[in-house]
């Protein structure tokens, strides 16, 4: 950025310029309305100074979508600037809201191309104004229309079983050759697409591991893979969440979704495995089968978490001797697996391995004790039975409208990635440029990415409204009444559908140890145990151990909740301000 500080803020400018797609790259390229603002900038009377540019490859039809168009809002508010200069109108904005925000500011706006200029409010300037409105609505317009198209076109797509987007990792597109020369189809190059001779096996490779229980855990699929060579378009290693979105996808047995619907691709491309395998696959990640065949079965398994390293605590059994009698008697204890690499152990805490992994190894028994001492803290008392009951009921309701709306906003974001890495992938496409097409792989990944984090947010709020309803909450409550003698009295396989029913997550340290995560909970850190609850069970806990605490303490407890829920909200308000236009 320039320095600003000798120039008077009449003369102050900034430019902003916006391409969406690469035919726009033709011909409304960054070079062109660059040139152009400067010149426009130079000769006008007086001359400007330009002071900052924004630049973006955004779409400038959805809402909030240009991160830099905000960005730009933000520094002419915060320094003083007197001019926005833009190439054209349909550059500057596409739909009414980012118009309506642009103009908010009460600067001189200038249309470099038809060199137009005017300040909102300013009565002399209202006939400018309305012209340059009157553009703004056409812009508008033509996005409609070219969504429409664009829509349409995808729909013909789906029907002849061709997939309109990027194809997941495994698979390439390619342009389709004829006489040597790319085949062109109405002034676009015509793709088609194939398997990826490396990443293509390695993902049926993937799939054969899940099935067969030959890895033990989604993370040590990715730990075998990432040695394989498995790797994103850009070169990365896969995270977990891509890793379950891929085994989810019905793309790689020969069948696509698109719109929330599953379609036959008609033989437009090569599946990479059969359904029977990938239908196995989704057994093991519904939990219907056992992910590994290695092992036992034990009552805690995928329960418990190593606080340090964030592994899972696994069951090793043992047999303990009495050495008077000589009989044998089964011990079950334990460990954390210490699954990271030995490196990310080195820097965290100066060992090989985790912490835990050295010990104290927990004994089943005594971690029963501490499960029966964290279900006690359940208990409600008869006079306050009826208003839990009622709030809990209000809270059940209030979060599934909540949980609601937010599946109906990631379906619809999701929706729109999908449509443009379609757009991503035509460019890839048709583009001969290295450098522009590593630019649209590094943005399909992206967005690839997002899917995956969207995919997961999906099925944890549709497992949420599975796990809680209206009628287990009561049940919860009645159980409430005795519920720690219901529990030391359940068989074992009961205490272990009720243990990964209320609880999300155990994480085990060693005695003494306190961490500092959000999640913990500052009145049970003397123990090495720390229960992170599933509703309707959190805040049934949260009120059976506030009555069990002195006034002082409740009253300290919830000016801490109060501190915490003031500091979310100004992060949120920091963060939403970067994305949404100002009042």
């Amino acid at each position: 950025m320039s320095n600003t500080t000798d120039i008077p803020s009449s003369l102050k400018a900034v430019a902003y310029i916006r391409v969406s797609t690469g035919k726009q790259k033709d011909k409304f390229s960054e070079d062109v309305q660059k040139n152009e603002i400067q010149k426009y900038a130079d000769t006008h009377k007086p001359p400007l100074s330009v002071v900052e540019t924004f630049e973006e490859s955004r779409s400038g039809f959805r809402l909030k979508a240009r991160v830099r168009f905000y960005d730009m809002l933000d520094f002419v508010h915060d320094n003083n600037i007197g001019h926005i200069l833009y190439y054209m109108t349909s550059r500057a904005s596409r739909n009414d809201l980012d118009w309506a925000a642009l103009k908010s500011l009460r600067v001189r706006l200038h249309n470099v191309t038809s060199g137009r200029a005017f300040t909102p409010g300013l009565k002399a300037d209202r006939r400018i104004k309305n012209q340059e409105d009157a553009e703004a609505v056409k812009a508008e317009s033509e996005s409609i229309n070219t969504s429409d198209l664009v829509t349409a076109a995808q729909a013909e797509k789906v029907e002849r079983g061709e997939y309109p987007g990027s194809p997941p990792l495994g698979y390439l597109c390619e342009p389709i050759m004829v006489d040597g020369k790319p085949l062109i189809v109405k002034g676009e190059i015509k793709n088609r697409t194939i398997v990826d001779p490396v990443q293509g096996p390695l993902m049926k490779k993937m799939f054969e591991l899940c099935a067969s229980g030959e890895a033990r855990s989604l993370r040590d699929l990715n730990s075998i893979m990432k040695n394989l060579g498995q790797r994103s378009r850009t070169g990365r290693i896969l995270t977990l969440e891509e890793v379950r979105r891929y085994l989810r996808t019905p793309f790689y047995y020969g069948w696509f979704k698109w719109g929330g619907k599953l379609y036959s691709n008609k033989g437009t491309y090569e599946p990479i495995i059969s359904k029977v395998l990938f239908d196995e696959v989704q057994e093991v990640l519904d939990g219907r089968r056992i992910f590994t065949k290695r092992g036992r079965d034990f009552k805690y398994k995928d329960l418990l978490t190593c606080d340090f390293c964030g592994c899972k605590l696994v069951g090793d059994l043992h047999e303990k001797k009495n050495r008077k009698t000589g009989e044998k008697r089964p011990l079950i204890y334990y460990r954390c697996t210490g699954g990271k690499r030995t490196e990310w152990y080195q820097e965290h805490y100066k060992l090989p391995k985790c912490p835990l992994y050295y010990g104290p190894y927990y004994k089943e028994e005594d971690i029963d004790h501490f499960f029966e001492f964290g279900i006690g803290t359940l208990y409600v008392d008869p006079d306050t039975y009826d208003w839990v009951r009622s709030q809990l009921e209000e809270d059940a309701k209030n979060l599934k409208t909540l949980n609601a709306q937010e599946i109906t906003a990631l379906k619809k974001e999701r929706a729109h990635n999908e449509t443009t890495s379609a757009n991503l992938a035509e460019a890839v496409g048709n583009t001969r440029n290295e450098r522009a097409r590593a630019v649209y792989e590094k943005k399909i990944d992206g967005l690839e990415l997002r899917n995956a984090e969207i995919e997961a947010r999906l099925e944890e709020l549709e497992k949420g409204e599975e796990a809680v309803s209206l009628d287990e909450i009561n049940e919860v409550l009645e159980l409430s009444k005795a519920l720690k003698d219901n529990y030391l009295a359940a068989t074992p396989e009961k205490r272990a559908m009720l243990n990964k029913l209320m609880f999300r997550t155990v994480r085990i340290t060693k005695e003494g140890y306190t961490p500092a995560t959000e999640d913990d909970d500052p009145y049970l850190t003397e123990a090495p145990f720390y229960f992170v609850w599933e509703e309707p069970f959190k805040s049934l806990w949260e009120i059976g151990f506030i009555q069990g605490m002195s006034e002082a303490e409740v009253e300290e407890r919830e000016e801490e909740k109060a501190t915490k829920s003031a500091e979310i909200k100004e992060w949120r308000g920091r963060r939403d301000s970067n994305s949404r236009p100002p009042a």
